[in-house]
């Protein structure tokens, strides 16, 4: 849903996402089954900072903001192309 929204709105669903994620990869059995988990909440991050620097970036404090998403990002999955690829066009 956080990806046909805009804004504030999609924001709070990928929030939510996030959420789902995080109580899935503390129920992971395999360790791939949680590498999967950890890429696809590396993925909700970048979108998070996709919408600070795009809908959001007059906020205060986006910018700070998409530092510390892009730090769960990369935390999440340290090998996710996709989190570096954002880091280094921010």
């Amino acid at each position: 849903l956080g990806q046909l929204m805009s804004g504030p709105d999609a924001l709070r669903h990928f929030e939510q996402g996030i959420v789902m994620l995080k109580k899935e990869l503390e129920g992971a059995k395999e360790e791939e089954e949680a590498m999967g988990i950890r890429r696809r909440l590396a993925s909700g991050y970048v979108s998070m900072t996709e919408i600070h620097m795009t809908d959001l970036c007059d906020e205060e404090g986006a910018e700070q903001r998409c530092e510390e998403l892009l730090g769960l990002a990369t935390q999440a999955d340290p090998q996710s192309v996709e989190a570096w690829s954002q880091a280094a066009s921010f």
